[in-house]
């Protein structure tokens, strides 16, 4: 069974380049059918701006405390919700070799796989 992507779109999104995307992103869950996960959510953003101040409102209402690496790359991995959770900025995908673009959708599809629930963001301390 292949993974179902809930695709979000944020902004003006040009799908000629999100279909290459989901390209990438569905081959390499392919690679991997008996660990994927059922469901994953996918927010694209057209701008980085909106993508920074969505992920810095979503930790705030979450009291979630990280550093502000993700706002900085071009995608980024969650699963606050329980259903793993990508997000990709096509403004900051677009001026980067098409190989770190390949790269980095696949490390945040490798997340979604290797810990995409929020048993992986707790800590017990004893």
């Amino acid at each position: 069974m292949m993974v179902k992507l809930a695709i979000l779109k944020f902004g003006k999104i040009d799908e000629d380049f999100l279909g290459e995307i989901l390209g990438v992103v569905e081959e390499c869950y392919s690679r991997f059918k008996d660990f994927q996960p059922s469901l994953v959510d996918f927010y694209v953003f057209e701008k980085a701006s909106v993508m920074e101040a969505f992920i810095l409102n979503e930790k705030k209402n979450l009291n979630i405390l990280t550093s502000n690496f993700e706002e900085s790359f071009f995608a980024a991995h969650d699963a606050w919700y329980g259903i793993p959770r990508i997000i990709v900025c096509i403004e900051k995908m677009k001026n980067l070799p098409k190989i770190v673009v390949i790269g980095g959708l696949r490390h945040e599809v490798a997340h979604t796989i290797l810990h995409g629930s929020p048993e992986y963001y707790l800590f017990n301390f004893k």
